[in-house]
């Protein structure tokens, strides 16, 4: 069975993740490919998200503002 190569590295790379935040976890193929891969993914895409963002604010193309506690990003400026 072929595989890509690049895919199973991320894939690695997300399970070390999982069992640097969870050492004690254990779980089958199925579990781990339900959640465990699902739920790093998902934080790994946030943090690359929340760089993207930032890096739009420095640039000046977004703003980035505060209602109810929450950061929200635009893009004008609201007066």
């Amino acid at each position: 069975m072929a595989s890509q190569p690049v895919k199973v590295e991320s894939i690695a790379k997300d399970i070390r993740e999982y069992f640097r935040g969870n050492p004690h976890a254990g779980d089958t193929v199925e579990g781990i490919a339900s959640w465990w891969i699902t739920k790093q993914s998902m934080n790994n895409a946030r943090d690359l998200v929340m760089e993207a963002l930032e890096m739009l604010v420095l640039e000046g193309e977004l703003h980035k503002r505060v209602y109810g506690g929450r950061v929200i990003y635009v893009r004008e400026a609201l007066h």
